[in-house]
């Protein structure tokens, strides 16, 4: 056969072996099983989306138990670390059942009141001109619900995020190096650019990554598509090769019996069309051998009774005859009857009995 497709492989070919993930491991710990080829393309989805949030954990785990004897000396940044930590294990768990969206929700709230809580707590509970910087950790939520959320969650979260930046800002008490405020209450040029920094930041992030992802769910989605067409034309190159092989058979049948032999038959095939087919013309055939049969049979008796014609025309006649031998036909009654028991081959004799 020829080839059915872009890389898809020929009949009679041994398919590539599956290569192996490295993250197979940590895959069957936290993330759903594979649903194999037949599934739909939300379960595909559901299944990418789950081993992303598997990665996103690994990589979780790996900066987050490392740091829990560092922060042993701050209380505050290993009460984050802990809940942090333990929304991380209860993230597996909902993983391994398929909630990616329960996943991605907790994290994402996780890593929201881990900024915020470090914040706030910041030395005398004073915002400090240095710790602003502190804003742009808000980037983290954005981007674990770009991978794991759909699309829209992004700009929710960036609002969010938004509104704490403003509300923080205008709430807590400044340091004495920032000056939020000028005098008679009003924000001053420098504060406008510490408000709108941050924000405009949420907005563009949240606005690309939107973007980044649609273009990726619209990639995957022609990959799926692709991947679909391709398999649709191995099932239609692997039935073709099925009737094409089944019709050699039934032809190879059709020769066996124009040349008399009516014991041949047409072996089981998997086109359920064609075996509609073959079936039928077993049935005929069988038929046909039983009509052979019958016909043999005529023709032994035919001439089983016209070898004891012969003999009764030679015995009226007085001419010497000899009995035919029985033929293994119904005429071998008769010719009990008419001749009597006969040693085969029967006697010569001179003249009618």
């Amino acid at each position: 056969m020829q080839r059915t497709g872009m890389g898809s492989p020929q009949f009679g070919q041994t398919p590539p072996p599956v290569r192996r993930e490295r993250l197979a491991w940590w895959y069957a710990l936290t993330a759903p099983p594979d649903p194999g080829p037949t599934a739909s393309p939300h379960e595909r989805d559901q299944v990418r989306r789950a081993r992303l949030a598997s990665i996103i954990l690994l990589g979780l785990f790996v900066v987050l138990v490392p740091s829990i004897p560092i922060d042993l000396a701050d209380f505050p940044t290993l009460l984050i670390t802990m809940i942090i930590f333990i929304t991380s294990l209860i993230s597996v768990f909902l993983n391994r059942r398929g909630n990616i969206n329960a996943v991605g929700y907790l994290l994402t709230l996780a890593l929201v009141t881990g900024v915020a809580f470090i914040i706030i707590n910041e030395p005398q509970g004073q915002l400090d001109f240095y710790y602003i910087p502190l804003y742009d950790l808000l980037i983290m939520p954005l981007l674990i619900a770009a991978a794991l959320l759909p699309p829209i969650n992004m700009f929710v979260i960036a609002v969010i995020n938004s509104l704490f930046i403003g509300i923080d800002l205008a709430v807590q008490p400044p340091a004495a190096n920032f000056a939020f405020f000028a005098p008679h209450g009003r924000i001053s040029s420098d504060g406008y650019g510490v408000l709108l920094r941050p924000i405009l930041l949420q907005v563009l992030v949240a606005i690309v990554l939107y973007l980044l992802v649609q273009s990726i769910s619209r990639a995957n989605q022609r990959a799926d598509l692709a991947e679909k067409m391709a398999e649709l034309e191995r099932l239609e190159a692997e039935r073709a090769h099925q009737l094409e092989d089944g019709v050699a058979q039934v032809l190879q049948v059709h020769v066996q019996i124009s040349n008399g032999n009516f014991r041949a038959r047409v072996p089981y095939l998997q086109n359920p069309q064609l075996w509609q087919i073959g079936n039928s013309l077993n049935t005929m055939i069988a038929r046909l051998e039983r009509f052979a049969q019958a016909d043999a049979q005529l023709g032994q008796v035919q001439n089983a009774a016209h070898q004891l014609a012969m003999a009764l025309r030679q015995a009226r006649s007085g001419t010497p005859f000899r009995w035919p031998a029985p033929s293994g036909t119904p005429v071998d009654e008769v010719l009990d009857v008419v001749a009597g028991p006969q040693p085969p081959p029967g006697p010569l004799l001179g003249g009618p009995r």
